[in-house]
């Protein structure tokens, strides 16, 4: 088994929109995260949501998914609402502070991810998310590729994550 240990920041950009701020690379066989801090760079306090999202949890919106006539699936459209797992809701980070939201690692899997929500009006661009994780990797598996979270986010805006 090889390990890659690394730490990455992608900011939030809407009130009220989950954003994942780190997806497991699907080369991974798991990953472990040690820690998730949330900075608050203004200088006003705002609320933030933070969850992480199970990728063998979500389940094919069959009536929104692209299919041909026997059902073949051409175009997938998934519902996250038994896959969404809350780490925190409606937390108060005080302008200018910044809070570590993890008591104990997160152990996910390939595909799985953790978004934050911005939910207080003004807070779009607030949050400083940062994300400390360990990536495990079968011997023969590709650890050279990252995850586009641009890529990751409009897919997962779009139900197709």
């Amino acid at each position: 088994m090889k390990e890659k240990n690394f730490t990455v920041s992608y900011e939030p950009s809407a009130v009220g929109t989950r954003t994942i701020v780190y997806a497991v690379n699907p080369h991974a066989s798991y990953a472990t995260v040690t820690s998730l801090h949330l900075a608050n760079s203004t200088t006003s306090g705002f609320d933030v949501d933070a969850a992480w999202v199970e990728d063998s949890k979500k389940v094919l919106d069959a009536a929104n998914s692209e299919t041909f006539g026997d059902g073949t699936v051409i175009k997938a459209r998934y519902l996250y609402a038994s896959a969404i797992h809350v780490i925190i809701e409606d937390v108060l980070i005080p302008a200018g502070a910044a809070l570590n939201i993890l008591s104990y690692p997160i152990h996910l899997q390939s595909r799985d991810a953790v978004g934050i929500r911005p939910s207080t009006t003004g807070s779009d661009t607030a949050f400083k998310p940062v994300v400390t994780v360990t990536e495990f990797y079968a011997d023969d598996a590709d650890m050279s590729t990252s995850v586009n979270l641009d890529d990751v986010n409009n897919l997962f805006l779009n139900n197709e994550y």
